[in-house]
């Protein structure tokens, strides 16, 4: 999980003494307690639910003792959005990842007081979205760049009067279980529509699955822009879970 917040070297957070407050946020697997037709969300019904059963049986094998044990009810929804509360209080700006749909967007929405938000409408095969949420500002504009087997790039344009225009790209790009060109293919169609804005402030944050150690990416070699990540943790450069590391597998998202 590596989540960047990037801006354009024009771009100042601070304007006489106005700030925004800009999170964002992979909150691994937000879904609802329903089964939505075309996703594969079966893991994320409850043991009661007609459909588990026969969907987790559609898993991997080692997928599905997962599924078939997880009992993911409206409670489960409730504690969950409860706790990322929790973890980031009330920001001027979240960037959330792994979202499915608008039930549960309004709920973190209404939790939050966060009540404004964009949802994308490109997903991966169980659902799951990008969305941005906001306190205040006015759309200027919304679209998303399409990608190939993954999720789309949420672009939202928001003007927040006194702090002016924004342009935000939201990204939750393929994972490492996908060739680092795979990600150099998106980070070229998102670089390609930066320089079709040359007049716009940008903050281009997510979740981008990619290891500097490892690979590298045009779009973090790119001098129009300044990773501000390192700033706020404890060593440079992003966070990447190791599977062996922590017990996690975040190859599949």
């Amino acid at each position: 999980m590596l989540i960047f917040i990037l801006f354009s070297l024009s771009f100042s957070l601070s304007a006489k003494e106005q700030f925004l407050e800009i999170i964002s946020y992979n909150v691994q697997n937000l879904l609802d307690a329903k089964h939505d037709d075309g996703n594969e969300d079966y893991e994320f019904l409850p043991i009661g639910h007609p459909l588990k059963k026969s969907g987790c049986k559609k898993q991997s094998k080692t997928k599905r003792v997962k599924c078939k044990k997880l009992d993911w009810t409206e409670e489960s929804v409730n504690l969950k959005i409860s706790q990322i509360k929790k973890a980031i209080a009330k920001p001027d700006i979240l960037a959330v990842l792994e979202i499915e749909n608008n039930i549960v967007a309004k709920k973190l929405a209404t939790e939050l007081g966060l009540l404004n938000y964009v949802i994308s409408e490109g997903q991966d095969f169980r659902g799951i979205k990008t969305a941005l949420f906001y306190r205040d500002g006015k759309i200027l504009r919304k679209r998303e760049i399409p990608i190939k087997n993954s999720r789309s790039i949420l672009e939202v344009k928001i003007d927040f009067l006194q702090e002016g225009p924004l342009t935000f790209f939201v990204n939750h790009w393929p994972s490492q279980s996908h060739s680092s060109t795979a990600r150099e293919s998106v980070a070229k169609l998102l670089l390609k529509r930066v320089d079709e804005l040359p007049k716009e402030k940008i903050v281009i944050l997510g979740d981008f699955n990619l290891d500097p150690r490892l690979e590298t990416n045009s779009l973090f070699e790119n001098k129009k822009f300044i990773d501000v990540s390192p700033r706020y943790l404890s060593i440079q450069g992003p966070i990447f879970l190791f599977p062996k590391e922590n017990g996690l597998d975040l190859t599949e998202y």
